[in-house]
C-alpha cells in the first residue's frame, strides 16, 4: 500500500489509492462523548460513520486476555483484510469520507496508525466524576440477547459467533448472580485478574485511567498534524468553538450544518438517565486509582467530602 501525499497550506494530507480520504477514528473511552463527537461530525453530510465496527478491527485477533495490538502485529496482510472491510462498509456512498468511533482504539494506537496511516485521530476526553456513574452503569446494566444481537449486528462476523455467544451468556448469569458483568467495552491490562473481585466502581476507574495514559502515551508517536485532543465539558460548555476545531482538523467543509446541530442538542444542563451514582465509599476508594490522572488533566480531584469537590488532603 503506498501513500499519497498533498498539501494545503497548513496540513500535509495522506490518501490512498485504495479510496480512503483522509479518513477520521474518533476514540476515547466509554461515555467520553466521542460518539457525540461523530455524530456532530456526520452532519456535514461528508461522512459515512460507522457505529463501533470491532469486529472489523479484531480480525486475526484471537482469544486473549486484553485488547490492546502492536504495531508489529499489523503485517502487510491484516492491514489489506482490515482496510478492505472498512472500505466496504462506505463502497457507494458517493464519495463520502470514513469515520468510525470506536473505544478500543485507546488500547491500539500503534496498531491502528499502522492500518491507517492517513487517518486524522480525535482522541476525546472527559473528567472522571462524570463519566464514572455512566460506566458503571454499564458494568452493571443486564443486557438481552436481543438487544446485544441488535447492537452488533452491523458488524457480526460468522467466525465470532461462538465467542459472542460466550460473551453474551457470562455476562448475563453475572449481572444476575453478581449485580456485574464478566466484561464491559475495552479490557485494559490487568482488568482480568480482579474482574471477580473488584467492584464495578474499581473496574471503571481502572478503564478511565489506563485507557487514557496509554492512548495520550501512545498518540505522541502520531504527526501532530494527526491527532486532535477534544474536551467532552469544554464542547459541551463552549460548542461554536469547539466545533469549529473539530472541523478545521478535519478538514471539513460543511461547518454550519456542524453548528447548527450543537447548538441545538449540547445542553450543559443535561441529566443522563443511564447513570449509578457513586457512594463516598466508592469515591475514596477509587480516588487514588483515579487522581492522578485527573491532575496531569487539570480536572479536580475526588478524596475526602463531597467527591464533586476538590480535596486539599
Amino acid at each position: 500500500m503506498t501513500l499519497l501525499a498533498s498539501t494545503d497550506k497548513k496540513n500535509t494530507i495522506l490518501s490512498a489509492p485504495d479510496g480512503f480520504d483522509h479518513p477520521v477514528i474518533v476514540t476515547g473511552t466509554p461515555r467520553s462523548g466521542k460518539t457525540m463527537t461523530a455524530d456532530i461530525l456526520e452532519q456535514s453530510g461528508e461522512f459515512k460513520s460507522l457505529d463501533e465496527p470491532i469486529m472489523i478491527w479484531n480480525i486475526g485477533f484471537g482469544r486473549r486476555d486484553d485488547d490492546s495490538r502492536s504495531a508489529e502485529e499489523a503485517t502487510a496482510k491484516l492491514c489489506d483484510a482490515i482496510r478492505s472491510a472498512c472500505q466496504h462498509e462506505i463502497a457507494g456512498m458517493d464519495g463520502k469520507r470514513y469515520m468510525e468511533h470506536l473505544a478500543y482504539h485507546c488500547l491500539r494506537i500503534p496498531f491502528t496508525h499502522r492500518v491507517m496511516p492517513e487517518a486524522l485521530i480525535i482522541h476525546v476526553i472527559r473528567d472522571a466524576r462524570e463519566a464514572l456513574p455512566e460506566m458503571v452503569y454499564g458494568w452493571t446494566y443486564r443486557d438481552t440477547l436481543s438487544k446485544a444481537i441488535r447492537r452488533r449486528s452491523h458488524s457480526i462476523r460468522l467466525s465470532s459467533l461462538p465467542w459472542l455467544a460466550i460473551r453474551f451468556a457470562r455476562n448475563y448469569f453475572s449481572s444476575l448472580l453478581r449485580g456485574q458483568r464478566m466484561s464491559w467495552g475495552p479490557r485494559v491490562p490487568g482488568l482480568k485478574d480482579v474482574t471477580a473481585s473488584a467492584s464495578p466502581a474499581m473496574l471503571a476507574a481502572m478503564q478511565w485511567r489506563y485507557m487514557n495514559e496509554i492512548a495520550i502515551r501512545d498518540l505522541k508517536q502520531i504527526p501532530a498534524t494527526q491527532v486532535l485532543q477534544v474536551r467532552h465539558e469544554q464542547l459541551i460548555q463552549d460548542p461554536d468553538r469547539e466545533v469549529q476545531r473539530i472541523a478545521r482538523f478535519a478538514h471539513v467543509n460543511n461547518v454550519e450544518k456542524m453548528m447548527s446541530y450543537a447548538r441545538r442538542y449540547l445542553d450543559p444542563d443535561h441529566q443522563y438517565s443511564k447513570t449509578v451514582p457513586l457512594s463516598e465509599a466508592d469515591w475514596q476508594t477509587v480516588a487514588p486509582v483515579i487522581n492522578p490522572l485527573q491532575v496531569k488533566l487539570g480536572y479536580p480531584t475526588v478524596g475526602q467530602g463531597h467527591p464533586h469537590q476538590e480535596s486539599n488532603s
